[in-house]
């Protein structure tokens, strides 16, 4: 793996509007980080109409380790737009690292991101070929930098403790390292691969077509979601059963936090919750020791991290799955939603070969759609 060491390359995209304190506090703990001499580009996206402070941050701000792009946004278009459209990759070995002003990062963030990437993608194997379906990298959307606190998916929400609940996590974090996958996408702090984020862009663009039907998850509160991006990625990941790779260490330690600052979700009076830092602001990982566990055992013997197929697989809800379960899941919600569409549009008065121009789903939405099946 360390043959393929210069091959992945990590490109950070900053979103942020009026919150100087928070984006300053960000970009100083992205300067303490350790990038092993690796290039690591950033590009900051601005909201229309941010403040001057926010402005001279941005443009006064030296970055060494990389380039640095600036795209202030001409048009106010919220934060779903903002996140949607603040990275694109450049190649099928970028990676985008996506961070909202309010997200703190540990100074060992980039060493868990390239272990994991050296680990479980750029391996040095030849890469899975399309139709094996059943090579959990695959089904891999991204490595979150973070281990929640919080079952949002439900209500009421509720508290979980992944690092005690998992069986055996605790009693064996000496001897297993502490990783989990689970289909819950998470936005405090993650880095998207690239493939599963360009087919995140292009069913952004089906999905809200007007005549596109409503994605359905059974029992789950998103489907009630309805100004977050988080909401489209939680559809995509239940629709084509990927998964995101999580840390998961005592006391939720994390290689990036929340610190639950007012913003578009936080605070804000379309907001209908309840937001406590307890629940979101989880401890920054800072002890090399705890770091090491990734790859060393009791012992202190250097050890790989273990095949993805090994890892324990979470759904939506944090209940015990398999990669398996969550793609035939998947396959049949995607085979209803193909049925419901082309309903739909017989009912606009077209056909599923072309647009109707009545209202229905276009043409391309019901391609899109049975390319999965």
């Amino acid at each position: 793996a360390l043959a393929q060491w210069f091959v992945p390359r990590v490109e950070i995209a900053i979103i942020t509007a009026n919150r100087p304190a928070s984006l300053q506090r960000l970009l100083s703990s992205l300067e303490r980080a350790h990038y092993f001499g690796d290039a690591a580009d950033v590009t900051i996206s601005i909201e229309a109409g941010a403040a001057s402070d926010t402005m001279d941050l941005v443009q006064s701000w030296r970055w060494r380790h990389g380039s640095k792009q600036l795209h202030p946004r001409a048009v106010r278009g919220g934060l779903i737009s903002a996140v949607v459209e603040s990275w694109f990759p450049s190649s099928d070995t970028s990676y985008g690292l996506l961070l909202e002003d309010d997200i703190e990062v540990s100074p060992f963030f980039y060493a868990w991101i390239k272990l994991a990437l050296l680990s479980y993608v750029h391996t040095g194997r030849p890469p899975p070929k399309e139709e094996e379906d059943d090579d959990p990298s695959t089904r891999l959307i991204g490595i979150s930098l973070y281990t929640p606190r919080l079952l949002e998916m439900r209500y009421p929400r509720k508290r979980i403790d992944l690092y005690s609940a998992l069986p055996g996590s605790a009693a064996a974090a000496a001897h297993a390292p502490p990783l989990f996958l689970q289909q819950l996408p998470c936005s405090w702090g993650s880095l998207f691969f690239p493939g599963p984020w360009m087919e995140f862009h292009e069913y952004m663009q089906r999905r809200l077509h007007g005549g596109a039907p409503a994605v359905n998850i059974p029992d789950s509160a998103v489907n009630g979601w309805s100004v977050s991006w988080k909401k489209f990625m939680i559809e995509l990941c239940h629709l084509r059963g990927y998964v995101m790779l999580y840390p998961n260490f005592f006391n939720q330690s994390s290689f990036s936090t929340n610190h639950l600052e007012k913003g578009e979700h936080v605070g804000s009076k379309i907001s209908m919750h309840r937001h406590l830092p307890i629940d979101f602001t989880v401890p920054l990982l800072h002890k090399l020791p705890q770091l090491r566990t990734l790859w060393s055992d009791a012992a202190g013997a250097l050890r790989p991290l273990p095949p993805l197929g090994e890892l324990r697989v979470l759904d939506h809800f944090t209940r015990p799955t398999s990669l398996a379960e969550l793609a035939a899941t998947g396959h049949g919600s995607v085979s209803e939603l193909a049925r419901a569409a082309e309903s739909a549009e017989m009912a606009a008065g077209g056909s599923a070969a072309a647009p109707s121009g009545r209202g229905g789903p276009d043409a391309g939405y019901l391609s899109f759609l049975r390319s999965w099946l």
